[in-house]
């Protein structure tokens, strides 16, 4: 089980390292064909079927529950996972730091290193 910290420096860690978006044909995707992954599928174990398909996170769950009991989602860290694939999806790799720093804030999170160093280096 993660708690919503580990979930958040885990994510974080994992997006600002890649400094890409996981996509084929325009789609964001939990594994793409270069091998990389998006904000939930960096938490997805290597081989997992579920790395393939392409549906939301809340349909991911259901068809594959053994992710939810796995990293132990309550409904706090499911909103946090959700708006962290939001931050992939939707911003721009240059704006991650900064989304990750406001997100932290919300969920009254610390900020890894990795995250003020990016920041720092920005600016």
């Amino acid at each position: 089980m993660l708690t919503k910290q580990e979930i958040f420096n885990r994510v974080a860690t994992h997006l600002l390292t890649q400094r890409a978006k996981a996509m084929d044909e325009g789609r964001c995707r939990y594994l793409d064909r270069q091998g990389r992954r998006c904000a939930v599928g960096c938490l997805i174990p290597d081989g997992h079927p579920s790395l393939t398909v392409f549906a939301s996170l809340g349909f991911l769950l259901i068809t594959y529950p053994d992710l939810a009991e796995g990293w132990g989602l309550d409904e706090d860290a499911f909103s946090l996972l959700n708006e962290l694939q939001l931050i992939h999806d939707n911003d721009m790799p240059s704006q991650w730091a900064a989304h990750l720093t406001e997100l932290a804030s919300k969920f009254n999170l610390s900020v890894p290193d990795i995250v003020t160093h990016e920041l720092e280096n920005t600016r």
